[in-house]
C-alpha cells in the first residue's frame, strides 16, 4: 500500500511539472514570446521530467543503489538513461511537431491552397506549373494564384498563347517580388509591364534568396535574353543564402542551396544538403475529415512521424556531415556573399546584353550599401523604391500602416500580412519604370 501511495504521489507530482510546461508554452503564445528556442527549450525539460519519471518508477526493479557502485555496471546503466533521453525527446519532438501541423490543416491559417509548390534538386523547391491554388490568411480574403506552363506567376485571366512582347523584363527576388498576398495583377512586376506596354517574367520565389536567384539568372537569362533584369536586394536574402535551409509554414526546415567558400577562397554555390519529404505528403485528405482522436492518430502515423522522422535523421547527419567537413560550411561573411552573387549575375546580364536594376527594398538603412557594391563598370541601375516609399510618408513609423496589409474586423484594423500592399507596389512600379526609361 505504501509503495502504492508513493508511486502516485511521485507521478503527480510529475504529471504537474508537465503541465507546467504546457501552461507556460500556452502563455508564451498568448504573449506574442514564442520562439524556436524557447519550443526547444520546453520540450528538452519535458523529455527530463519523463526521464526522471522512468528512473523513479524503475528504482529497485531495474536497477538499484548497488549498480552504481560497479564502474562497468555504470557505463551501461547511463548508456541506457542516455538512449532513453533520447527517445523520449524526439517523440516529444515529433509530437510537438506534429499536433502543429495537424492544428494548420485543420484551422484557418497563413498558407497555400492547392499544390502550388514542389522539391527541385537544384533550388530546393520551386513552383508547379500550370498549378493554380490560392494563398490563405486567418482573417480577411484569400488570394488566388496561377502558374504558367514555365512555373512563374501570372493572373488567373493569363492566356498562354500571350506574346513576350520588348521590352522584356525578368523579375529575380523573392516573395516581395513575387507578389504576396496581392494578386498577380497587383504586383510590380506586372504592373511594370502594363507601364512600359512590355511583358515581364515575375520568377520571384517566396522564401527564396541569393543563392536561387544565381542559379535562376543563369538559367533564365541565356535562354530569354530580357531587355532588363530587375534584381530585389534585401537584407534577408543573403541570410538565407548562408543558411543551408528556409523555415515554412509545414513547421519544417526545407534544405536549399546555399553559398559556401573553397579551400581556396573561391565563392560557390553548394547544393542542397539532402532531399526533403516536406512536398511529397498528401495532407488534404485530411483538410476534410472529422477532427478527433481516431483522424489525428491517423495524421501522426501518416504523415507526422514519417515526415520528421526522415526530415530530422537528414538534419542531423548533415549536422555531422559539417561538423566533419564531408560538406562545406556557409561562408557567413554577408557583404562578400552579395559581391559574388550581385556580381555573377551581372556578368550573365552583360553577356546577353541585359541591362541590370537593383531594386532596393524592405531596410532604406541597409539597401544603401547596395551602392558599394564593386562592378566592372558602371553599368548598373539602382532602383530606389525604399526612397520612394517613404517620400510620401510623415513619418517613418507610418511604413507599416501604409504599406502593409491590414483588415478591418468591426474593431479596429488588424494586419492581414506584413508584405508590400497594393499601395506600395505602385511605388515600386514607379521606380523600376523610371530606370527602365534611363536605360533604353
Amino acid at each position: 500500500m505504501k509503495n502504492l501511495f508513493n508511486f502516485l504521489l511521485f507521478t503527480t507530482i510529475v504529471v504537474i511539472l508537465y503541465f507546467l510546461t504546457i501552461f507556460i508554452e500556452t502563455r508564451l503564445v498568448k504573449l506574442g514570446l514564442e520562439r524556436t528556442l524557447f519550443s526547444i527549450l520546453i520540450i528538452f525539460f519535458r523529455a527530463i521530467i519523463v526521464t526522471f519519471w522512468g528512473l523513479g518508477i524503475t528504482y529497485k526493479r531495474l536497477w538499484n543503489k548497488n549498480i552504481l557502485t560497479r564502474k562497468k555496471s555504470l557505463a551501461v546503466w547511463i548508456l541506457i538513461v542516455i538512449i532513453f533521453f533520447i527517445f523520449i525527446n524526439a517523440s516529444l519532438l515529433v509530437f510537438a511537431m506534429t499536433n502543429k501541423l495537424y492544428h494548420y490543416v485543420k484551422k484557418p491559417s497563413s498558407g497555400w491552397e492547392g499544390k502550388l509548390w514542389q522539391s527541385d534538386e537544384k533550388l530546393g523547391f520551386r513552383s508547379v506549373p500550370n498549378a493554380t491554388g490560392f494563398e490563405t490568411f486567418p482573417i480577411g480574403e484569400n488570394v488566388s494564384i496561377r502558374f504558367d506552363k514555365n512555373g512563374f506567376r501570372v493572373p488567373v485571366s493569363y492566356d498562354d498563347t500571350t506574346e513576350m512582347k520588348r521590352p522584356l523584363f525578368l523579375f529575380l527576388g523573392c516573395s516581395f517580388t513575387f507578389g504576396a498576398a496581392c494578386l498577380a495583377e497587383e504586383s510590380f512586376p506586372y504592373l511594370v509591364s502594363e507601364e512600359t506596354k512590355g511583358y515581364s517574367i515575375n520568377a520571384g520565389l517566396c522564401g527564396g534568396g541569393l543563392a536561387q536567384m544565381l542559379l535562376l539568372s543563369k538559367d533564365l537569362i541565356p535562354l530569354y535574353k530580357p531587355d532588363f533584369v530587375v534584381v530585389q536586394y534585401s537584407p534577408w536574402l543573403v541570410q538565407r543564402a548562408t543558411s543551408m535551409r528556409v523555415p515554412s509554414f509545414w513547421i519544417a526546415n526545407i534544405p536549399v542551396p546555399y553559398v559556401s567558400r573553397t579551400k581556396g577562397g573561391k565563392d560557390i554555390i553548394s547544393p542542397r544538403a539532402f532531399n526533403s519529404k516536406t512536398f511529397d505528403v498528401n495532407i488534404d485528405k485530411f483538410k476534410k475529415t472529422k477532427k478527433g482522436i481516431k483522424d489525428y492518430t491517423c495524421f501522426l502515423f501518416e504523415i507526422g512521424i514519417p515526415l520528421y522522422l526522415y526530415n530530422g535523421y537528414y538534419t542531423v547527419i548533415t549536422i555531422l556531415k559539417k561538423t566533419f567537413g564531408i560538406i562545406p560550411k556557409p561562408n557567413k561573411g554577408l557583404k562578400d556573399v552579395e559581391q559574388f552573387v550581385y556580381e555573377n549575375i551581372y556578368e550573365v546580364c552583360k553577356q546577353n546584353n541585359s541591362k541590370m536594376i537593383i531594386l532596393n527594398l524592405g531596410d532604406i538603412q541597409y539597401t544603401q550599401n547596395s551602392h558599394k557594391l564593386i562592378f566592372p563598370d558602371s553599368n548598373v541601375i539602382f532602383a530606389e523604391a525604399d526612397s520612394l516609399l517613404l517620400r510620401g510618408l510623415n513619418s517613418p513609423d507610418d511604413y507599416n500602416k501604409e504599406y502593409k496589409h491590414w483588415y478591418l474586423n468591426g474593431k479596429g484594423s488588424v494586419l492581414k500580412d506584413p508584405h508590400p500592399n497594393q499601395k506600395a507596389h505602385k511605388i515600386i512600379t514607379e521606380a523600376i519604370a523610371r530606370c527602365s526609361m534611363k536605360g533604353r
